[in-house]
């Protein structure tokens, strides 16, 4: 009797054929396995290797070693940059069969600044990856200065804090300046001075505006010392004292000139390198001084409150100075600032003279007259006299019924002389009549009211005994206004209406 598996006895296949078929089958399989199907090799893309592209499979944010994602792209072909980059990869989709991807998966460039735009040309931007651009290097020199002369070395270091060395020692011959060395930024740093010749001594340490100074120690030779801008040089500098050293006196001495009120006091400061100098205010004809200075310092004198000086009349019009004992060095001015800057020599003796002048007095007189018709035309001679020397100037105003005429105006009068005004002649020219008439002024009654108008303080008549006249002194820087009103004698109202 035959058996058949199920499949055998359904199908009625005998079993010893449905054997030799799965043989069959088990061959073919083995046989696919062991065949491999080739697939078409693809050259790496322009952005980047299979390598980089596999640590940027999928839309999942990741970054090729040494750049980090700084954000998506929003579904777009550009990006602008937000920052200074030295790389930036703009990663998209990637290639397929139907659209073969130029760019490849990371499209890279390099040296972008903040706001460059940057795009691809093909499949929206899946995200950004970048790498920093370096910060600008920042350095600090040494300079080694000495109040004497010396053909010896001298020796420095710069230490971070709390670390090592940053170089070599550097050495430095008076008058030298060193070369610049690189520091981080916003590290404190020490720079010290170190085996002094025999005899030498440290007198000094400052750095510049460009070094934030947080201590020194003179005595222990070091200043400690930090950078925190980019992109800046800063200068420290060392000053030495030689052994027993006897310097030539150096001097400095201010001198104040010029016009105006001898009672006023001018304020000074004086700056060597610095360090301030005490000055005493100064009148016109005073000085302060000779202050002994160290050679070679850097010398600063500046006249301060100009501003309040010029509203008394005065101004600083010029700033001599000059070398008593020795060559003249460059003198820097700057008369807006009331400022001379120069750099002094050993044994010299600076004379600056500061001159300043105050305007001279003025007088502005206008004149109204009253009581009189609307259309009676009328003129007055007014004479300044100056009462101190006899001069005087005599001009006239002219004008119709009540309204005010002038000013007449006098200049630079004479400070400290006394000065009286007077009404001599006057005419009058009525109309009605077609006439000129000549008054005595006895026809009239004169009113004076003289003021300051910086102050709005009314100036005292001098004259007590005439006050048909009106007598002052002159100031210096002041200036004076006077309104004189006449009133007519009822009189010659009637002669004008008639």
């Amino acid at each position: 009797m035959r058996t058949t598996t199920q499949f055998g006895s359904r199908f009625g296949i005998p079993e010893p054929v449905i054997a030799m078929l799965a043989a069959l089958i088990t061959t073919l399989l083995a046989a696919i396995a062991i065949v491999a199907i080739p697939q078409a090799a693809q050259a790496d893309p322009p952005g980047g290797s299979d390598d980089a592209q596999d640590e940027v499979l999928g839309n999942n944010g990741q970054c090729p070693g040494g750049t980090y994602n700084v954000g998506y792209g929003g579904g777009t072909l550009g990006w602008t940059a937000d920052d200074d980059y030295a790389k930036v990869i703009l990663v998209g989709g990637p290639p397929n069969d139907n659209n073969q991807d130029e760019d490849g998966r990371n499209k890279e460039f390099f040296d972008v600044d903040e706001g460059d735009y940057i795009e691809r040309d093909f499949h929206n931007i899946s995200h950004v990856c970048v790498t920093d651009a370096p910060d600008d290097p920042s350095y600090v020199t040494i300079t080694k200065t000495s109040s004497g002369q010396s053909d010896a070395d001298f020796t420095f270091q710069i230490w971070e804090k709390n670390g090592p060395q940053i170089g070599s020692d550097i050495p430095l011959a008076i008058g030298e300046t060193s070369a610049p060395v690189e520091l981080e930024l916003d590290t404190w740093h020490y720079l010290k001075e170190t085996g002094l010749p025999e005899g030498w001594t440290l007198d000094d340490i400052w750095c510049d505006q460009n070094a934030v100074v947080f201590s020194e120690e003179v005595e222990a030779g070091w200043i400690k010392m930090k950078i925190t801008s980019e992109g800046v040089t800063a200068n420290c500098t060392f000053d030495n004292d030689p052994p027993e050293y006897n310097p030539v006196p150096t001097r400095v001495t201010i001198l104040k000139t010029g016009e105006g009120d001898t009672t006023k006091y001018f304020d000074f400061t004086l700056m060597e390198n610095r360090e301030s100098v005490v000055v005493d205010p100064l009148a016109l004809g005073d000085s302060d001084g000779p202050f002994d200075v160290d050679p070679d310092s850097v010398i600063t004198i500046t006249e301060t409150g100009l501003v309040a000086n010029a509203e008394d009349g005065w101004v600083l019009n010029n700033i001599r100075c000059q070398n008593t004992q020795g060559e003249d060095p460059v003198f820097n001015k700057n008369l807006a600032a009331g400022t001379v800057q120069f750099t002094i020599a050993e044994g010299s003796n600076i004379e600056c003279y500061f001159i300043n002048n105050q305007d001279k007095p003025d007088l502005d007189v206008t004149k109204t007259v009253a009581g009189v018709d609307d259309s009676l035309q009328w003129r007055f001679d007014i004479t300044l006299t100056s009462d101190t020397t006899g001069r005087s100037s005599t001009d006239y105003l002219t004008g119709t019924g009540t309204e005010t005429s002038g000013p007449l105006e006098w200049d630079n009068l004479v400070p400290g002389n006394t000065y009286i005004l007077s009404e001599a002649t006057s005419q009058y020219f009525s109309p009605a009549l077609d006439r000129r008439f000549d008054t005595s002024m006895d026809d009239w009654q004169p009113e004076w009211y003289c003021y300051d108008p910086a102050t709005q303080d009314e100036i005292e008549n001098l004259s007590v005994e005439d006050s048909s006249v009106f007598a002052f002194t002159a100031k210096w820087g002041q200036s004076i206004v006077c309104d004189v009103e006449n009133t007519a004698d009822p009189a010659v109202a009637r002669v004008v209406k008639t």
